[in-house]
């Protein structure tokens, strides 16, 4: 089974396997070295920052950490060729536990290059990943 995804005028075609379990393994992810911030169509670097990781479990839990707290809560998980997926819906930022702060997250990770891409909450990162 196939999912297509569009959006407007412009169509995005978005072919994944149905949603599995859970990962084999949980992923450790971050990147030290850079933060990027998307608004308004429009994307910066940041030198002054604090590294953001997230972190995968086996049972697709994820955690998104940000300067003083974490984004926590489950995601669905995908899987095509080396690639996995992870979508979390209106995670949880804690410890505010405030709504505003609620955000969508998306990770898709390589196994070719060990590497994934972390969107969400203005953030558009790439990372370089572990095993748990």
């Amino acid at each position: 089974m196939h999912q297509i995804i569009a959006k407007g005028a412009a169509t995005m075609a978005v072919l994944i396997s149905p949603a599995l379990t859970a990962v084999e393994i949980g992923l450790h992810c971050r990147n030290p070295d850079l933060e990027i911030r998307c608004f308004e169509g429009s994307c910066d670097s940041s030198d002054d920052f604090t590294p953001m990781h997230v972190v995968i479990n086996t049972d697709n839990s994820m955690s998104i950490c940000a300067y003083s707290g974490c984004w926590e809560g489950p995601s669905e998980y995908f899987s095509s060729g080396t690639f996995e997926a992870f979508f979390a819906h209106q995670l949880s930022f804690l410890p505010m536990k405030s709504a505003s702060m609620n955000a969508d997250f998306a990770v898709v990770f390589d196994y070719a290059d060990e590497m994934a891409i972390v969107k969400g909450f203005g953030f558009a990162m790439p990372m370089q990943c572990e095993p748990l």
